[in-house]
């Protein structure tokens, strides 16, 4: 019998892209992948949305969700691991959060807060 973990996560960029040169979408698109969590039959998927209004904080969101097989309990250290290196790599996000429900086991849901650099992942559920 397979173990199945499913994730789901997104995580707000703000950038006043009217004033500061920024991140590109097509950068941040490459940096969530790596170190992406895999199970045997595929990876998560993504998407990306840009603000179209300039002028707004809210510049991008990523939204991140994938069902992975053969990937339980014991990976959860490298997920949350994964989730808190992207979240320190951005140089300002306003909300991050992950949901990992790992079959027969519990659901996780983390949302990851920076500070002075660091993010910091905090455990809002366990159930």
């Amino acid at each position: 019998m397979s173990q199945w973990t499913h994730i789901n996560g997104s995580i707000r960029i703000d950038a006043m892209r009217n004033l500061v040169p920024c991140i590109s979408i097509k950068k941040l698109e490459e940096m969530i992948k790596v170190g992406a969590p895999k199970g045997s039959e595929g990876g998560l998927s993504f998407l990306t949305w840009e603000n179209p209004d300039k002028n707004a904080a809210g510049a991008y969101t990523i939204c991140f969700f994938g069902d992975l097989r053969d990937v339980g309990k014991e990976s959860l250290t490298r997920i949350f691991a994964w989730f808190k290196v992207f979240v320190e790599s951005l140089d300002i996000h306003r909300s991050a959060i992950m949901e990992v429900d790992v079959e027969s086991d519990k659901k996780y849901i983390y949302t990851a807060v920076s500070k002075d650099g660091k993010a910091e992942l905090f455990e809002v559920m366990r159930k």
